[in-house]
C-alpha cells in the first residue's frame, strides 16, 4: 500500500514537472520567434547594427535599458560576437521580451549615427545648471568663482575662461562647525565673507544631497542649509534691478560623475587629480587628462601646499567644480556619462 502511494506521488510530481517546463519554455520560444517576425528586414538590420556598435551609454539613450543590462549586452557581445538575430539578444541575462520590444520599436527607424547624436543631445541636457545659464552670458563669460560651503568655512576658486586659476582661498566662518549660533551671527559672518570674495560674473555651487545618518548631524546640516540660502541671497542682492542671476547650481553628483570619483556609489577624494595636474606642470602628466589644460601659478601652488590635509581637500573640491562647470556648461567640450 505504502509502495503504491509513493509510486503515485512520484508520477504526479513528474507530471507537474513536465507541465511546468512546457509552460515555461513554449511561450519563450514563441516570443523569440514573434520578435524576429515583428520587424521588417531593413528594420532588423538597423536594430542589430545599433546593438552591435553601441556603447553601454548609447544603449541607455531611450532610458528603457538600465546601466547593468547595457553592460550585460556589451559583455555578451564581446564574448559571443555580434548579434545575428533579435531573438539572440534575449539570451543576455536580465533582458526581457517586453523591454526589448519597446527598445527595438524605438531603434527601428534610427541609424547608429542617429543614436550617437541623440546621446550627445541627452548629455547636454543633463548638465543644465539651475537656474539656466543665459546663452549670451555663456558665450561672453570671462571668469567665475566656484564656492564650496561648509558650516565652518567657505572655500572659493576664481578661474578665467582659459582655465587659468586666478585665486583660491579658505574663508573661515566659525571655529567649530557644531557650535550654536543664531541667524544674526550667520549674517554677520557671511557679510564678511562676501567682502573678501573676488568679484565675478558668475558664482557656481553644486547642489548637495545630505544624509541624516543620526539626529546628531541635524543641527549641523540645518546650519549649512541656512548659510547656503543666506549666501545665495546676498550674492543676488541686485536681482530686482539687474534681472540677472549671479549664482548657478550644478545638479547633485555632477562633479563626481564628471571626474569619475564614485566608489560603491559614494564620492571619494579628488586629490589624485590635483597631483595629476602637478605632474602636467612638470610635463609628466597625461595630455588627455581632464585637467591637462588648467594653469596654476607657482605662487598659488605654494599657497595650496601651506594648507593642511582638510584644506587640500576643500580647495580640490572647489577647483574640480570650476573645471567641471566650464567644460560641461560654458565651453561644452565634454559631457557627462551615465
Amino acid at each position: 500500500m505504502a509502495v503504491s502511494l509513493s509510486k503515485n506521488l512520484h508520477q504526479k510530481r513528474a507530471l507537474f514537472g513536465n507541465l511546468f517546463r512546457t509552460l515555461s519554455t513554449k511561450p519563450s520560444q514563441t516570443s523569440k520567434h514573434v520578435l524576429d517576425e515583428m520587424f521588417g528586414e531593413d528594420e532588423r538590420e538597423r536594430i542589430l547594427d545599433c546593438f552591435n556598435k553601441c556603447s553601454p551609454e548609447e544603449l541607455q539613450f531611450t532610458k528603457q535599458l538600465s546601466h547593468q543590462k547595457a553592460l550585460a549586452v556589451i559583455k555578451y557581445r564581446e564574448r559571443n560576437g555580434n548579434f545575428g538575430t533579435l531573438s539572440e539578444i534575449l539570451r543576455v541575462p536580465g533582458v526581457g521580451i517586453l523591454g526589448l520590444q519597446k527598445l527595438c520599436s524605438t531603434m527601428k527607424t534610427l541609424e547608429y549615427t542617429d543614436v550617437q547624436k541623440l546621446r550627445e543631445k541627452l548629455d547636454m541636457e543633463t548638465v543644465k545648471p539651475s537656474p539656466p545659464l543665459p546663452e549670451t552670458l555663456r558665450q561672453n563669460l570671462t571668469s567665475l568663482v566656484a564656492l564650496d560651503l561648509h558650516a565652518d568655512c567657505v572655500t572659493y576658486v576664481q578661474m578665467s575662461r582659459d582655465l587659468s586659476l586666478q585665486s583660491w582661498d579658505i574663508l573661515p566662518l566659525f571655529e567649530k562647525p557644531f557650535q550654536r549660533v543664531d541667524h544674526v551671527q550667520f549674517l554677520d559672518k557671511l557679510l564678511q565673507v562676501i567682502e573678501r570674495l573676488p568679484k565675478a560674473e558668475v558664482y557656481v555651487m553644486e547642489s548637495k544631497i545630505y544624509r541624516y545618518t543620526s539626529l546628531r548631524v541635524v543641527p549641523y546640516l540645518t546650519n549649512v542649509r541656512i548659510l547656503e540660502a543666506m549666501l545665495v541671497t546676498l550674492l543676488n542682492s541686485d536681482l530686482s534691478t539687474s534681472c540677472q542671476y549671479r549664482t548657478y547650481f550644478l545638479k547633485p553628483n555632477s562633479v563626481m560623475r564628471f571626474f569619475k570619483l564614485a566608489v560603491g556609489g559614494e564620492r571619494v577624494s579628488g586629490q589624485h587629480i590635483v597631483r595629476e595636474l602637478q605632474r602636467s606642470v612638470l610635463g609628466e602628466g597625461d595630455p588627455e587628462s581632464l585637467v591637462a589644460n588648467v594653469d596654476i601659478s607657482q605662487l598659488l601652488w605654494e599657497q595650496f601646499l601651506c594648507e593642511k590635509s582638510l584644506g587640500h581637500e576643500r580647495l580640490t573640491n572647489s577647483l574640480l567644480l570650476a573645471v567641471a562647470f566650464y567644460k560641461l556648461v560654458v565651453l561644452r567640450t565634454h559631457s557627462l556619462q551615465f
